[in-house]
């Protein structure tokens, strides 16, 4: 873990999905499926991001986190930092 990879990519979806809108269900709040910056240059489609970390020696996946479609990457990445910090700490 002394190198680590990180990247992200959106998902796009086709239709409403109007139960993905940051509510609660079953106990845990929904992502938004809402539009965003998307990776494939599709404004006119909804997306949700994914955000993977890897170690650089064998791509090792260490942190996973998904966000709402409308979430930048430069928003995502002091939260990845302080979680993996974290996580480095108990390794």
């Amino acid at each position: 873990m002394d190198q680590l990879h990180s990247d992200s990519t959106s998902i796009t979806f086709h239709g409403g999905y109007e139960d993905a809108n940051g509510d609660k269900k079953r106990g845990k709040v929904t992502l938004i499926i809402a539009r965003g910056h998307n990776k494939d240059h599709r404004p006119d489609l909804k997306q949700l991001v994914f955000d993977l970390t890897v170690t650089s020696d064998g791509a090792v996946p260490i942190h996973y986190k998904d966000y709402d479609g409308n979430r930048t990457d430069d928003t995502t990445h002091i939260e990845n930092w302080d979680t993996l910090k974290r996580t480095k700490r108990k390794s």
